[in-house]
């Protein structure tokens, strides 16, 4: 199974019906896609901060949302074949790989 569909299917379920820690407030999650350990939404600053640590140590330097989203548009055209792939979608592509 992909690990994004584990997620969906197995993960995030679990991590919606975690119990709250003391003094937490329960926050809708509605359709947002990732929820932290507590079972809420990540707010867009956490986001950042879980995408930093994880392509740190990945990579061995911090790679920020907007290049992040580069590198992935680049990749998916590249292994597509796409006639996008020719385009110059990520100007950094040197530092995505």
């Amino acid at each position: 199974m992909p690990a994004f569909d584990r997620y969906l299917q197995t993960i995030r379920p679990l991590l919606m019906a975690a119990p709250l820690q003391p003094g937490t407030k329960p926050q809708p999650v509605g359709t947002v896609v990732w929820v932290n350990a507590d079972g809420a939404p990540y707010g867009a600053s956490g986001l950042q901060k879980l995408l930093e640590r994880h392509t740190k140590d990945r990579f061995g330097h911090v790679i920020n949302a907007h290049l992040f989203r580069d590198c992935v548009a680049s990749t998916m055209a590249n292994e597509a074949h796409s006639t996008f792939a020719t385009l110059p979608i990520c100007s950094a592509i040197s530092r995505c790989r």
